[in-house]
């Protein structure tokens, strides 16, 4: 027995006329600042969630990040990066 794991990260839709059509990303790359060194930090975002909240830290101050997302109507993620004691 073979067991196969496939995360979809992209769904498309072809037409009759074979026109390639994306619908939605479940991965989507998002850039935001860092609430403590101000240095600029890229997220990958899963939009399959419509709303998370985790903790992830800087990449250059190494400081723990508060992030709070959301997925808009259109699949798109929406961030909000705080202080971690930030309410």
């Amino acid at each position: 027995m073979i067991n196969y794991k496939l995360r979809v990260t992209e769904v498309f839709i072809i037409t009759s006329s074979s026109t390639l059509l994306r619908i939605m990303s479940l991965l989507e790359t998002t850039n935001t600042t860092c609430p403590y060194c101000g240095e600029p930090i890229e997220f990958v975002i899963d939009c399959s969630e419509d709303e998370q909240s985790y903790i992830e830290d800087c990449f250059v101050c190494c400081r723990p990040i508060s992030l709070k997302v959301s997925v808009d109507a259109s699949g798109f993620p929406l961030v909000n990066a705080r202080h971690e004691d930030d309410v």
